[in-house]
């Protein structure tokens, strides 16, 4: 956890340190969604902005922000929901930042994760927060505690952190109109703490957000072969590669598909979809319409919203000459978004 120094220092030295205070990992196809921060009255993120997405951060961690000057409000809530086993975070970019009809802070953090399979997870993180000022207590609790942490980094840190940490305070002293040599002494240190006051959290949660556009991809291949081995075929995301392996190339299905025979449609989700989304496989003569042959879709299956989903889909075509056409629909809550030619 960072302590109360380098917190501090995300918080009033917006602009300096922003770099430092919020890091990401290098992002990989699909990126989250291009937002233009809506800041409160059109200025920059404040320091306190950026402090809010450090508290979101580390609470993601199990620690409480409780740090002399982040504090949990009594009764706040805290509901942040974590990636599910398997998934990294691999983008994350501040989409909001407003002042509520209350008079409190919000700042809002998309989030993406990822896991080996390609499949994403995304989130929404919600900080509510408000300015306190200290009591005299706490400002001369927190001028100490800064100078305790500024002299730790100076003894036993790195050079490159001390050299961060001269850098933190000689900006913060230029901003303050102080003499900026770099040390952190008593009077630098209370104008921090009355600069930065007490950041009060009422709420920090989080919600599932859903692609517009989810990802899938659908296989056909073999029912017997499926049939005969289902601990390599019939495993969800763990047989993705073996059936993509043993699936029939998408151009050689016409030419499969006239001598007949039985196959299997297997349709993976690599995001997550909202709950009860209906999803469902069918057949038609017309590759973005359904016809009387619709009858034969399969009864839709229904995400749970916290899933990936992965549907196997049994069927047969008729050995014949006839020239008609046949797709494959894919169909979420009703609407074609995938037709696959197979005759």
């Amino acid at each position: 956890m960072k302590n109360r120094f380098n917190m501090f220092m995300c918080a009033a030295l917006s602009v300096v340190l922003i770099a430092g205070c919020v890091a990401s990992k290098p992002t990989t196809a699909p990126v989250l969604p291009v937002v233009q921060v809506q800041a409160k009255g059109g200025d920059k993120l404040t320091g306190a902005d950026l402090n809010a997405v450090a508290v979101l951060d580390i609470a993601r961690t199990g620690v409480s922000p409780e740090s002399g000057t982040v504090r949990l409000a009594p009764n706040a809530q805290v509901a942040l929901i974590g990636p599910e086993t398997g998934f990294s975070q691999t983008d994350t970019r501040i989409s909001n930042v407003r002042t509520m009809q209350d008079g409190n802070n919000m700042v809002e953090v998309l989030r993406r994760f990822e896991d080996a399979n390609g499949r994403t997870q995304m989130m929404l993180d919600m900080a509510v927060y408000s300015m306190q000022q200290p009591t005299k207590g706490e400002l001369n609790a927190n001028s100490v505690a800064f100078i305790t942490d500024y002299k730790t980094v100076m003894k036993s840190g790195t050079e490159e952190a001390k050299q961060e940490a001269r850098e933190a305070v000689t900006a913060f002293q230029q901003q303050a109109g102080l003499t900026a040599d770099g040390a952190l002494g008593p009077q630098t240190s209370m104008a921090m703490a009355k600069a930065l006051g007490i950041q009060e959290f009422s709420l920090l949660a989080s919600a599932p957000i859903y692609p517009d556009n989810p990802r899938y991809s659908m296989y056909i291949m073999d029912e017997v072969l499926a049939k005969n081995d289902p601990d390599t075929y019939l495993k969800g995301f763990a047989s993705m590669s073996a059936v993509a392996a043993k699936a029939i190339p998408e151009a050689q299905l016409p030419s499969r598909s006239k001598s007949g025979g039985s196959f299997l449609a297997a349709l993976y989700f690599m995001d997550q979809l909202p709950k009860d989304s209906a999803i469902q496989v069918g057949f038609s003569e017309f590759e973005n319409r359904k016809d009387s042959d619709f009858r034969s879709t399969m009864r839709p299956v229904y995400s749970t919203g916290k899933s990936w989903p992965v549907v196997y889909v049994p069927f047969k075509i008729e050995r014949s000459t006839n020239t008609k056409k046949l797709y494959a629909l894919v169909l979420i809550n009703g609407t074609i978004v995938k037709s696959m030619r197979l005759r």
